[in-house]
Parts: structure tokens; C-alpha cells; sequence
């Protein structure tokens, strides 16, 4: 048989609830963190995937998703190259939506 916990009295402090502003380890979504923290294997890696889901959606005509995807592209500011790509596929994607 498990001994109860003794009740603490009004006011105890020693174990208080956390601040508000903590993050809850419950949360699903949590804020992405900003290009400025990250290295730059990691934005050319984040990219890359934001490329290929972009040219994706294009394909699959969701149009709305494939220009999320490349905005996401050029507000981490890649590479020239990839600076380039994303920036040709959102005039496409423009040009096509109805």
C-alpha cells in the first residue's frame, strides 16, 4: 500500500506552477526557428525540401501550397542558384493560378 502524500498548505511555494512564458513540452507547434540561428547546411538543407515540396505542388496543381513553400525559399535566403529557382517556379505558379 502506497503511503498518501501529505497536503501542502495554501500559499506552499515549493513546487510552483511554471511561467506562462516557458514553453509547454505539449505543444505541437512549436515556432521554427529563424534563419538567422540557423547554419547554412541547414537553410540550404531546408531549401532544398521547400523546392521540391513547391515543384510538387505545382505539379499536383495546389497551387496555394506550392507559393507557400517557395516564400518560405525566399524569406531564408539561399543561394544565388537556389535564390534563382525559387523565384522562376513563383512566376510559373502565379501565372498558372486561376
Amino acid at each position: 500500500m502506497a503511503a498518501a502524500t501529505p497536503a501542502t498548505p495554501a500559499g506552499d511555494k515549493t513546487n510552483p506552477e511554471p511561467a506562462p512564458s516557458s514553453p509547454n513540452p505539449g505543444d505541437r507547434n512549436p515556432p521554427a526557428p529563424t534563419a538567422s540561428i540557423q547554419n547554412p547546411e541547414e537553410i540550404r538543407r531546408n531549401c532544398q525540401m521547400w523546392l521540391l515540396l513547391a515543384r510538387n505542388f505545382y505539379n499536383a496543381k495546389k497551387y496555394d501550397l506550392a507559393e507557400a513553400n517557395v516564400k518560405k525559399v525566399l524569406d531564408s535566403r539561399p543561394d544565388d542558384k537556389m535564390l534563382e529557382e525559387a523565384k522562376e517556379l513563383l512566376k510559373k505558379i502565379q501565372a498558372d493560378q486561376p
